[in-house]
């Protein structure tokens, strides 16, 4: 990424919406003149992609917490960190497409995942991260509790499965074939069954 004109975070408080209409202006989060990008929010925490530094190293991961109204930088280094994504208690970001984590309460940042395959849009709800990849020739869903365990095959047939969420270890994710329409399913991380949310009930014809 390259500076450009100033594209910066702006924060709204869900209670103070009824205030921004009132005429009070959101809160600036990091004001800079350089693109600001990819947001993820839990509690008072946000987190994003962050080009500032980008003509020496690359985009950043940095963080700031609308309590206490601090700002930091999270993880950076040589290559892009990119797509953050934010728990109670981890972080999660890709680093040369590569899924990496840390443990807010401390430590180093380590890989979730292993092999070639690409990783992209990873999603955090507690400990339990999940993420699209095409390690099988076309894109499937998995996971990993950060806390312990291993690898979870959320979606891994040879229909397209993408564009996944995570909440209170439950993962949403798209479904769709050549053959019907696009539906929703939920994964349940335990007892790891799986759940048709919106059924196709059209086939797509050939006429």
């Amino acid at each position: 990424m390259r500076p450009t004109n100033p594209k910066s975070l702006l924060f709204v408080a869900a209670a103070g919406i009824s205030l921004l209409f009132a005429g009070c202006a959101p809160t600036w989060v990091s004001i800079s003149g350089y693109d600001q990008t990819s947001p993820a929010i839990n509690g008072t925490t946000i987190v994003w992609e962050d080009a500032r530094n980008a003509e020496t190293d690359g985009s950043d991961i940095y963080t700031y917490d609308s309590g206490t109204r601090t700002e930091e930088l999270l993880v950076g280094g040589r290559g892009d960190q990119e797509q953050p994504t934010v728990s109670s208690r981890y972080v999660a970001w890709l680093d040369a497409d590569r899924l990496w984590a840390l443990d807010r309460s401390g430590g180093s940042p380590f890989t979730v995942t292993t092999g070639p395959a690409v990783q992209s849009d990873p999603v955090l709800c507690g400990s339990v991260v999940a993420w699209t990849e095409s390690r099988n020739g076309s894109t499937d869903i998995y996971a990993r509790d950060l806390s312990g365990g291993s690898e979870i095959p959320v979606a891994t047939s040879s229909a397209v499965e993408a564009y996944p969420d995570c909440d209170a270890g439950r993962i949403a994710y798209m479904r769709s074939t050549s053959s019907e329409w696009a539906s929703i399913r939920l994964f349940v991380v335990a007892p790891g069954q799986t759940e048709i949310v919106v059924y196709p009930a059209l086939l797509r014809g050939t006429c």
